[in-house]
């Protein structure tokens, strides 16, 4: 990596951080009001595995904390594949899902997204038949990915999820985009014991600097992944700014910002029809 950093000065664009100076000024109020103590001290992280329980509206033992989305989806490639077996992703997409099968010595098959009129788009028969033929342990997809702001209807996640299931493999649903699309393949875990899905704190809210991500899916996946677990999954730092950051004022302050985002992309999208300039629909805070 490089020795010399980014300069501030400048907008970098390229990883979709969310750098809103509204965002900015939530973040120096919270620091303001910071107990300082939490940098000295080691994590206990019960009580924000509570807040993120009752947010999630599900229980404590269906949630596993991990360093942002990579360290989430590095942890399920850990507990649920080993050497030789086979993965899905689709193409192009995050890419730690070909950094970690290169890894980790998995045969990786990718399913490209295809063009046709101005649209991207999967081809759900293309899936399908790859899992029955291939019977991965993990498909993986990102929804929305990241780089075509595409998503997959719940129609065609049902059917993935249930196609998986009958061939024994398991469903990794990468949400790092969520809270921009409001879809969420959340209510699948409680029906499906193959559904794993991962979200991040470092899109929506914007603290990708703190690495902040989680898993949800059934009790006995968290308990795999908790029998990988490093002593301590999170910084307390982040841990705690976060359990800050986590009240409904802040929350509301937050879902504001991210409206003005969406009434800026709107004005860019309506400056590229007028002035013919092409581009392509995207769910998240991205074109």
């Amino acid at each position: 990596s490089n020795a010399t950093r980014r300069s501030n000065n400048k907008l970098w664009l390229d990883k979709n951080e969310n750098i809103n100076s509204e965002l900015i000024k939530l973040f120096k109020k919270i620091l303001n009001s910071f107990n300082y103590k939490f940098i000295s001290s080691y994590p206990e992280l019960g009580e924000l595995y509570s807040k993120i329980a009752k947010l999630e509206k599900l229980k404590i033992n269906n949630i596993f904390f991990s360093n942002g989305s990579d360290g989430c989806i590095k942890s399920v490639f850990d507990s649920f594949t080993k050497r030789d077996d086979k993965v899905i992703t689709f193409h192009p997409t995050f890419a730690m899902y070909d950094i970690y099968p290169t890894i980790k010595f998995l045969r990786h098959i990718k399913i490209n997204y295809l063009k046709k009129n101005e649209k991207i788009y999967l081809d759900l028969n293309d899936i399908i038949s790859s899992i029955k033929k291939n019977k991965p342990k993990l498909v993986c997809f990102a929804n929305p990915n990241s780089p075509t702001g595409t998503i997959l209807s719940d129609k065609e996640i049902l059917k993935i999820i249930k196609i998986s299931k009958k061939n024994k493999s398991n469903v990794l649903i990468d949400e790092a985009y969520f809270g921009f699309s409001s879809f969420t393949a959340k209510k699948y875990i409680k029906r499906y014991n193959n559904v794993l899905i991962v979200r991040t704190f470092s899109k929506y809210w914007g603290l990708a600097g703190l690495r902040l991500g989680y898993v949800l899916s059934s009790k006995k996946n968290i308990d795999l992944l908790n029998k990988m677990r490093p002593m301590y999954e999170i910084n307390n730092f982040g841990a705690e700014f976060l359990l800050n950051l986590l009240n409904k004022k802040n929350m509301q302050t937050i879902e504001k910002i991210n409206k003005s985002l969406f009434k800026g992309k709107n004005l860019l999208i309506n400056y590229f029809k007028k002035n013919n300039i092409e581009y392509l629909e995207s769910y998240a805070n991205f074109l």
